[in-house]
């Protein structure tokens, strides 16, 4: 199907985002790499699916931040590229205040981000508690926020860069697992909690994509403990719940809370 067919089955702000969906996949082929779109709310993301579909050796994936997100980034990608390698260039802000009895909700957040001059489509989504609000935004937009942002309404506020890795969206859910190892390493452990082969979860980690307690880990055979988080890009995190006795067999009781 050719770009005009494609853009005559929409009108107005659907038809530019069809445009750019067509450019996005000419690129990827073009290059042979990953094209990142802007947020898509999830009627924007059945549109650019749809348009994607047409496109034979491409394929795609989206992700918003954490599992569970509302609104998504799409990575369009040959069939080729490994899923393992995407970065999808997503931040967090965290957002305080002083707010006693009543709390900015979040129109009032987005009023206050969308003042700075964002457009809507650079924003993920945004997480409102009573004392703090979490904002999902493009990587290149956090220290602007960060700088920037020092009133939401009527509020006065404070503004810094928090780590996506240590994001608890509301009401997420977590899968109990109960298992052994051989070994309390990264990569046994990491291997159990997110049901991978021990050969990828290596890789993984070589390739930077995996942290404990929110900070980097590179080597495999790291040794954890009770209480330790592992945190793989993509996947959500697993926490080391429980380490109990040894089997028969000399191997380690875990149980093992895994963040979906």
């Amino acid at each position: 199907m050719t770009r005009e067919e494609i853009l005559a089955r929409f009108t107005g702000e659907d038809k530019m985002l069809a445009a750019r969906v067509f450019d996005w996949a000419l690129e990827a082929m073009r290059q042979n790499d990953c094209q990142l779109s802007d947020f898509l709310d999830p009627r924007e993301l059945d549109l650019v699916l749809g348009i994607l579909k047409q496109f034979p050796g491409l394929l795609w994936h989206a992700f918003g931040g954490y599992r569970g997100a509302e609104r998504k980034r799409v990575a369009i990608v040959p069939d080729f590229f490994p899923e393992e390698e995407l970065a999808w260039q997503i931040g967090a802000v965290e957002i305080r205040g002083e707010f006693e009895d009543d709390p900015p909700n979040h129109r009032d957040y987005l009023g206050a981000l969308l003042n700075l001059g964002l457009r809507r489509e650079k924003l993920g989504d945004i997480l409102v508690s009573p004392q703090v609000c979490h904002v999902l935004t493009t990587e290149e937009l956090v220290p602007y926020i960060s700088q920037e942002l020092k009133r939401v309404g009527r509020w006065h506020v404070t503004a810094q860069p928090f780590d996506l890795e240590r994001l608890t969206p509301p009401q997420q859910q977590k899968k109990q697992i109960r298992t052994t190892v051989a070994s309390m390493r990264l990569d046994a452990l990491a291997s159990a909690g997110f049901g991978l082969s021990r050969t990828k979860v290596v890789r993984l980690i070589r390739a930077g994509l995996v942290k404990v307690n929110w900070e980097q880990a590179l080597n495999p055979d790291k040794t954890l403990a009770q209480g330790d988080v592992i945190s793989l890009r993509g996947k959500g995190r697993v926490l080391v719940a429980e380490v109990g006795g040894l089997t028969k067999k000399k191997r380690q009781y875990l149980v093992l809370e895994r963040y979906l």
